[in-house]
């Protein structure tokens, strides 16, 4: 999918890293992300709204990349790493999120682009995973897209409180 050329006119939209400054906007991306769309989270609304601000700066500080319009933030995604992760040169992708209204316009693939090509050249990770509610037909179609492969199935309880499907994908580097 090709990014929208009325977005990209005057490199509005940019992939960025935050500042540790600018943390309040990264909580207020995800805690938006939550409300939009809980099904496609682990985490829920309220228990992440009463998480003291200490817990966003230092969560603002991990891997991320954001996908800023205008120098406001519209989209997101992650990577975490375990320690057994570490080991196994195994990075866990996560926070894949638009806002709607940016939706459709190929972000999310150059968040994803963005991600993959720092990992390739920035690090010694050989494995990207991730887990996804399977009704998420986009988010799956955009991991695909990148060769990610469903490895397994399970029911798990995301964000909104209801169980759902979740694949377990993976892409090798």
């Amino acid at each position: 999918m090709a990014l929208d050329p009325e977005l990209m006119k005057n490199n509005k939209i940019q992939i960025i890293k935050l500042p540790p400054e600018r943390w309040n906007e990264y909580k207020n991306l995800w805690l938006r992300a939550l409300k939009d769309d809980p099904q496609a989270f682990g985490d829920s609304y309220n228990e992440m709204i009463a998480l003291p601000d200490e817990k966003w700066q230092k969560r603002a500080r991990d891997f991320m990349l954001f996908a800023s319009n205008d120098d406001k933030l519209i989209g997101m995604l992650g990577i975490w790493q375990s320690d057994q992760d570490k080991e196994n040169k195994t990075a866990n992708v996560f926070g894949v999120y638009v806002a709607p209204e940016f939706r459709g316009k190929g972000i999310s693939k150059m968040l994803m682009q963005t991600l993959v090509d720092e990992v390739k050249a920035n690090s010694d990770i050989t494995k990207l995973k991730l887990t996804v509610n399977k009704d998420q037909v986009s988010a799956v179609k955009l991991y695909e897209g990148f060769g990610f492969e469903i490895k397994s199935q399970e029911k798990i309880q995301l964000g909104d409180g209801n169980y759902y499907d979740e694949y377990l994908m993976e892409k090798n580097i």
